[in-house]
Protein backbone atom coordinates (compact mmCIF):
# COMPACT_ATOMS: atom_id res chain seq x y z
CA UNK A 1 0.00 0.00 0.00
CA UNK A 2 1.78 3.07 -0.99
CA UNK A 3 0.69 5.22 2.07
CA UNK A 4 1.91 3.03 4.89
CA UNK A 5 5.54 3.51 2.62
CA UNK A 6 5.36 7.01 2.72
CA UNK A 7 4.51 6.91 6.39
CA UNK A 8 8.29 6.56 7.18
CA UNK A 9 8.69 2.82 8.10
CA UNK A 10 6.16 2.59 10.65
CA UNK A 11 6.28 -1.03 11.11
CA UNK A 12 9.74 -0.52 13.32
CA UNK A 13 7.98 1.30 15.90
CA UNK A 14 5.70 -1.33 16.56
CA UNK A 15 5.33 -2.12 20.53
CA UNK A 16 9.60 -2.57 19.92
CA UNK A 17 12.21 -0.83 21.14
CA UNK A 18 14.70 0.41 18.74
CA UNK A 19 18.25 -1.16 18.91
CA UNK A 20 21.08 0.54 20.05
CA UNK A 21 23.01 2.01 17.48
CA UNK A 22 26.80 2.90 16.95
CA UNK A 23 28.01 5.91 18.40
CA UNK A 24 27.13 8.87 16.29
CA UNK A 25 23.65 8.35 16.15
CA UNK A 26 20.72 9.48 18.42
CA UNK A 27 19.96 6.20 20.74
CA UNK A 28 17.08 5.89 22.79
CA UNK A 29 17.53 7.06 26.41
CA UNK A 30 15.32 6.48 29.39
CA UNK A 31 12.47 8.68 29.99
CA UNK A 32 13.92 9.76 32.88
CA UNK A 33 17.33 10.86 31.01
CA UNK A 34 15.80 12.85 28.50
CA UNK A 35 14.94 16.54 28.02
CA UNK A 36 11.80 17.48 29.82
CA UNK A 37 8.83 18.72 27.47
CA UNK A 38 5.30 19.89 28.24
CA UNK A 39 2.33 16.90 28.69
CA UNK A 40 0.94 16.10 25.10
CA UNK A 41 -2.27 15.58 24.87
CA UNK A 42 -2.90 11.77 23.94
CA UNK A 43 -4.47 11.92 20.20
CA UNK A 44 -6.50 9.10 19.07
CA UNK A 45 -7.19 8.02 15.37
CA UNK A 46 -10.93 8.47 14.00
CA UNK A 47 -11.34 4.81 13.81
CA UNK A 48 -15.06 5.33 12.11
CA UNK A 49 -13.82 8.64 9.97
CA UNK A 50 -11.12 6.30 8.37
CA UNK A 51 -13.23 3.45 8.19
CA UNK A 52 -16.29 5.62 6.51
CA UNK A 53 -13.71 6.86 3.95
CA UNK A 54 -11.77 3.79 3.08
CA UNK A 55 -15.19 1.99 2.43
CA UNK A 56 -15.78 5.11 -0.30
CA UNK A 57 -12.79 4.50 -1.57
CA UNK A 58 -10.48 1.72 -1.41
CA UNK A 59 -7.51 3.47 -2.78
CA UNK A 60 -8.31 6.33 0.13
CA UNK A 61 -4.16 8.02 1.48
CA UNK A 62 -5.32 11.32 3.28
CA UNK A 63 -6.82 14.58 2.46
CA UNK A 64 -5.14 17.89 2.06
CA UNK A 65 -6.24 20.96 4.42
CA UNK A 66 -5.09 23.82 1.79
CA UNK A 67 -2.38 23.65 -0.44
CA UNK A 68 0.56 23.77 1.49
CA UNK A 69 -0.11 20.49 3.80
CA UNK A 70 -1.30 16.92 3.50
CA UNK A 71 -2.59 14.63 5.82
CA UNK A 72 -1.43 10.93 4.98
CA UNK A 73 -3.86 8.14 6.95
CA UNK A 74 -2.88 4.56 6.82
CA UNK A 75 -3.60 0.65 8.33
CA UNK A 76 -0.56 -1.08 9.23
CA UNK A 77 -1.17 -5.05 8.61
CA UNK A 78 -0.65 -7.31 11.32
CA UNK A 79 2.63 -9.24 9.48
CA UNK A 80 0.77 -12.52 10.31
CA UNK A 81 -1.41 -12.06 7.49
CA UNK A 82 -1.80 -11.22 4.29
CA UNK A 83 -2.75 -7.66 3.54
CA UNK A 84 -5.65 -8.20 0.68
CA UNK A 85 -7.32 -4.64 1.80
CA UNK A 86 -8.87 -3.42 4.95
CA UNK A 87 -9.95 -5.62 7.49
CA UNK A 88 -10.47 -4.71 11.16
CA UNK A 89 -9.42 -7.40 12.79
CA UNK A 90 -6.51 -8.31 11.08
CA UNK A 91 -4.78 -5.33 11.29
CA UNK A 92 -1.54 -4.23 13.96
CA UNK A 93 -2.94 -0.59 14.15
CA UNK A 94 -2.97 2.70 11.83
CA UNK A 95 -0.81 5.70 11.05
CA UNK A 96 -0.92 9.07 10.48
CA UNK A 97 1.21 11.75 8.86
CA UNK A 98 0.94 15.51 8.90
CA UNK A 99 3.26 17.03 6.21
CA UNK A 100 4.30 21.19 5.89
CA UNK A 101 5.39 20.84 2.29
CA UNK A 102 6.46 24.66 2.75
CA UNK A 103 9.08 23.43 5.71
CA UNK A 104 9.77 19.93 4.10
CA UNK A 105 8.70 18.44 7.94
CA UNK A 106 6.32 15.35 8.40
CA UNK A 107 5.21 14.61 11.85
CA UNK A 108 4.15 10.97 11.74
CA UNK A 109 2.10 9.38 14.67
CA UNK A 110 1.06 5.34 15.44
CA UNK A 111 -1.94 4.21 16.74
CA UNK A 112 -2.90 0.79 17.95
CA UNK A 113 -5.84 -1.31 16.52
CA UNK A 114 -8.33 0.79 19.15
CA UNK A 115 -6.53 4.10 17.83
CA UNK A 116 -4.50 4.51 21.11
CA UNK A 117 -1.55 6.79 20.35
CA UNK A 118 1.37 4.72 20.87
CA UNK A 119 4.55 7.22 19.32
CA UNK A 120 5.03 10.24 17.48
CA UNK A 121 8.28 11.31 15.24
CA UNK A 122 9.24 14.14 13.34
CA UNK A 123 11.97 13.87 10.26
CA UNK A 124 13.04 16.69 8.19
CA UNK A 125 12.42 15.46 4.31
CA UNK A 126 11.55 12.01 4.99
CA UNK A 127 15.14 11.27 6.20
CA UNK A 128 16.24 13.26 9.10
CA UNK A 129 15.13 12.44 12.28
CA UNK A 130 14.44 15.44 14.19
CA UNK A 131 13.17 17.14 17.04
CA UNK A 132 11.32 14.77 20.67
CA UNK A 133 10.66 11.08 19.60
CA UNK A 134 8.05 9.58 22.42
CA UNK A 135 6.24 6.17 22.72
CA UNK A 136 3.01 5.12 25.27
CA UNK A 137 2.09 1.83 26.41
CA UNK A 138 -1.40 0.89 26.28
CA UNK A 139 -2.16 2.97 29.54
CA UNK A 140 -1.84 5.91 28.47
CA UNK A 141 1.39 6.33 30.14
CA UNK A 142 4.84 7.83 27.99
CA UNK A 143 7.51 4.78 28.13
CA UNK A 144 10.22 7.17 26.11
CA UNK A 145 11.06 10.09 25.00
CA UNK A 146 14.25 11.09 23.25
CA UNK A 147 15.45 14.04 21.92
CA UNK A 148 17.15 13.86 18.78
CA UNK A 149 18.30 17.23 18.71
CA UNK A 150 20.05 17.15 22.22
CA UNK A 151 23.30 16.86 20.33
CA UNK A 152 23.34 19.69 18.15
CA UNK A 153 22.81 23.55 19.63
CA UNK A 154 23.33 24.84 16.32
CA UNK A 155 19.53 24.35 14.94
CA UNK A 156 18.21 22.67 11.58
CA UNK A 157 16.53 26.32 11.15
CA UNK A 158 20.17 27.72 11.56
CA UNK A 159 21.70 25.39 8.73
CA UNK A 160 18.80 26.34 6.65
CA UNK A 161 19.68 29.77 6.86
CA UNK A 162 23.23 28.81 6.48
CA UNK A 163 22.68 27.25 3.52
CA UNK A 164 20.15 30.21 1.96
CA UNK A 165 22.82 32.78 2.57
CA UNK A 166 24.45 30.48 0.38
CA UNK A 167 21.83 30.59 -2.52
CA UNK A 168 20.31 27.20 -1.60
CA UNK A 169 16.63 25.66 -0.33
CA UNK A 170 17.74 22.38 0.68
CA UNK A 171 14.33 22.10 1.80
CA UNK A 172 13.54 21.67 -1.75
CA UNK A 173 16.97 20.50 -2.67
CA UNK A 174 19.99 19.14 -1.71
CA UNK A 175 20.58 16.54 1.44
CA UNK A 176 21.37 17.51 5.04
CA UNK A 177 22.63 15.06 7.21
CA UNK A 178 24.20 15.06 10.57
CA UNK A 179 26.08 12.51 12.79
CA UNK A 180 29.19 12.07 14.96
CA UNK A 181 32.81 12.77 13.21
CA UNK A 182 34.50 10.05 14.66
CA UNK A 183 37.72 11.70 13.47
CA UNK A 184 36.82 15.64 14.70
CA UNK A 185 35.53 13.79 17.71
CA UNK A 186 32.07 16.43 17.59
CA UNK A 187 28.78 16.18 16.32
CA UNK A 188 28.45 17.60 12.77
CA UNK A 189 26.20 18.68 9.96
CA UNK A 190 27.00 17.86 6.43
CA UNK A 191 24.76 19.52 3.94
CA UNK A 192 25.20 18.80 -0.20
CA UNK A 193 23.70 20.65 -3.21
CA UNK A 194 23.93 21.81 -6.77
CA UNK A 195 25.07 25.14 -7.45
CA UNK A 196 25.35 26.98 -10.78
CA UNK A 197 28.38 29.47 -11.32
CA UNK A 198 28.99 31.15 -14.66
CA UNK A 199 27.28 28.54 -16.40
CA UNK A 200 29.51 26.17 -14.98
CA UNK A 201 27.08 22.82 -12.41
CA UNK A 202 29.04 21.96 -9.27
CA UNK A 203 28.28 19.88 -6.32
CA UNK A 204 28.88 22.09 -3.01
CA UNK A 205 29.85 20.39 0.02
CA UNK A 206 29.99 22.30 3.83
CA UNK A 207 31.15 20.44 7.10
CA UNK A 208 29.54 22.60 10.03
CA UNK A 209 30.08 22.49 13.60
CA UNK A 210 26.69 20.80 15.01
CA UNK A 211 27.54 23.15 18.05
CA UNK A 212 28.51 26.65 16.82
CA UNK A 213 27.77 25.88 13.20
CA UNK A 214 31.44 27.22 12.43
CA UNK A 215 32.50 25.42 8.97
CA UNK A 216 35.09 22.96 9.55
CA UNK A 217 35.44 21.65 6.13
CA UNK A 218 34.16 23.15 2.16
CA UNK A 219 34.93 21.75 -0.88
CA UNK A 220 33.12 21.92 -4.53
CA UNK A 221 32.98 18.63 -7.03
CA UNK A 222 31.40 17.58 -10.08
CA UNK A 223 27.52 17.77 -9.98
CA UNK A 224 25.93 14.20 -10.01
CA UNK A 225 24.60 14.03 -13.73
CA UNK A 226 26.63 16.96 -14.96
CA UNK A 227 26.88 17.39 -18.70
CA UNK A 228 29.63 20.37 -19.97
CA UNK A 229 28.44 22.42 -22.28
CA UNK A 230 29.67 22.64 -26.07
Amino acid sequence: MIAAAILCGLAACNGVAPAQQAPGKDTPAKYSDTVAANPIPMKHFDIARYEQKIKADPEYEGHAPDKDHFIWEAYIPDPAYLDEGYNKTLIAGYARTEEDRLEAIKETSEFDREGRLRATRTYFNDYLEMGIWRRWNAQGQMIEETDKDKSYPFTLRQVLDFAGQKGADLRTTGSVKRDYDTTLKQYVWRLTWVAEHNGRSYEQYYLLDGVSGKILQQRQGTAPGFIPSR
